[in-house]
């Protein structure tokens, strides 16, 4: 799914999910757990494929969950942007402002519009435990934490 994901992204948000990716491989400790499995006697070639194949998976889906995360946070942070904007001009002022052809005001389509996608965004999310991190958490490592959390010894 990561890799579909990632094809279907514009060029410029490749990569930042890539370093993501990059940063969820980090935190899960890839190269350890992988120099494990692979120096492990103990499993046979097939479940060493295996467990590389389950710890790639628990990569591909940490680093969606943490691309989501910080979509979310985005939204979160440009609605924040916009009626800071407003604010600001209406104290001077001036309801509604023009940046090209785009209207600011609090009666414009773009004034919940960030809120709205983060509503959308986390309404989505089938795990209630997950929406509730999306809310609640700050930083990236409060996910990762939870991440490993929910998974039972690969990760």
């Amino acid at each position: 799914m990561y890799t579909e994901l990632r094809n279907l992204l514009p060029y410029r948000y490749k990569p930042y999910i890539s370093s993501i990716r990059s940063y969820a491989s980090s935190s899960l400790e890839f190269d350890n757990i992988k120099y494990k499995i692979l120096s492990d006697e103990e499993y046979g070639k097939d479940v060493k494929s295996e467990k590389l194949k389950k710890l790639n998976e628990a990569i591909n889906e940490l680093t969606i969950i943490l691309f989501l995360y910080s979509l979310n946070k985005s939204f979160l942070a440009s609605d924040r942007m916009i009626k800071d904007t407003v604010d600001v001009f209406k104290n001077l002022e001036v309801n509604e402002i023009y940046i090209g052809s785009l209207s600011l005001s609090e009666k414009s389509e773009y004034y919940n519009m960030g809120l709205e996608f983060s509503e959308e965004l986390v309404n989505s999310i089938l795990s209630e435990e997950l929406k509730e991190l999306f809310l609640k958490s700050q930083y990236f490592h409060e996910i990762v934490e939870w991440f490993r959390g929910s998974r039972d010894g690969l990760v």
